[in-house]
């Protein structure tokens, strides 16, 4: 049956007309997807650092950490280490929640906002037995391995 002034369709218009459909619908969602990446910002971690200041109180050494910047709130006890070393070796080394508010160590750390996390206002003291020249104070997040900070005593 035919409509009078219609002209008849045949299967290559029909095919032609999907296939351009189906390469609209591909770009979009190209478009749609390298936009949401885009969008996405950096993939890689910002690694925290501290800054922190020193000093010699009856033969301690006080740390008292002054700036942080941690702006993924990642710096956890249980992800620093601190290293106490010198040029030949490793004098004490742990993990900052296994040092919190235990004086009964070489190095004690204070939490004095009770956070959960290092940041500013935060303590560590060292005893001055432990220290010879040339000794070191750091912390490493130990999730990437990077340094967090890195003091001289000496």
């Amino acid at each position: 049956m035919r409509c009078e002034g219609m002209k008849e369709i045949n299967k290559k218009q029909i095919y032609l007309v999907l296939l351009i459909l189906l390469i609209c619908v591909i770009i979009i969602a190209i478009a749609i997807v390298w936009k949401s990446n885009k969008d996405a910002g950096p993939s890689l971690p910002i690694e925290p650092t501290l800054d922190l200041t020193v000093v010699k109180n009856n033969g301690n050494y006080l740390f008292t950490v002054v700036e942080c910047f941690d702006p993924e709130k990642n710096l956890k006890f249980d992800d620093v280490m601190i290293i106490v070393y010198n040029e030949s070796k490793v004098i004490t080394s742990y993990m900052v929640e296994d040092i919190s508010n235990d004086e009964n160590r070489n190095v004690t750390f204070y939490d004095n906002d009770d956070n959960g996390r290092l940041s500013i206002g935060d303590e560590f003291i060292i005893d001055g037995d432990i220290v010879t020249p040339g000794t070191k104070f750091s912390g490493v997040y130990t999730t990437y391995g990077s340094l967090v900070f890195e003091k001289y005593l000496l």
